[in-house]
């Protein structure tokens, strides 16, 4: 996932990146993130999925600071947490900080396209009907809910817009957030 600022930009891929210039690095050396994983890792039901690519420190997510209940956090899409954690980052890179922005006319544009965690919650048995009926499993587990948790969280006033369009999603809320700003929309 990556979340472009004004003039700020935040990554974490899977294989451990966390940073612009790592995921660069990798690349260049033709690195991988791919590895083997154990069935019961992601999705049990996938018998034959033998490896995967998963961003780490999903785990590590700071709920509090972004003023969200643990309970909240829990039914979260890591996408979810991942970038309000890069949301953050990229305002940084940006120069900017929270406060300046509160209340402001500034856009979210998030492409957003996997609902693993959608098909997760569906699969695990685990959990009673009246937990997977909890108003925070409702914006947890949807992924067009992202720009708008990311807005409110930040307090920003202006276009709040998740779009799938499979692996062109980001390309397209880049040149949508970048023609938004040529119109003076935020």
């Amino acid at each position: 996932a990556s979340v472009l600022g004004v003039h700020g930009i935040a990554s974490a891929v899977p294989g451990g990146v966390h940073s612009v210039s790592g995921l660069g690095a990798m690349l260049q050396g033709a690195g991988d993130a791919v590895h083997a994983i154990a069935a019961t890792r992601y999705m049990p039901q996938l018998d034959d999925c033998k490896e995967g690519a998963f961003v780490t420190g999903i785990d590590l997510f700071d709920a509090s600071f972004f003023g969200v209940s643990p309970t909240e956090a829990g039914f979260a899409d890591p996408q979810q947490r991942v970038l309000l954690e890069l949301g953050y980052k990229a305002l940084h890179t940006a120069s900017q900080r929270r406060g300046i922005l509160r209340g402001r006319s500034a856009g979210v544009y998030v492409g957003i396209e996997h609902l693993d965690w959608q098909l997760l919650q569906l699969s695990v048995t685990s959990r009673t009907a009246v937990q997977r009926a909890s108003v925070f499993a409702a914006s947890g587990e949807q992924g067009h809910v992202a720009s708008g948790r990311l807005s409110f969280v930040f307090d920003l006033q202006g276009p709040a817009m998740s779009l799938n369009t499979a692996c062109s999603s980001g390309l397209v809320v880049a040149h949508l957030g970048s023609a938004a700003l040529h119109a003076a929309e935020c």
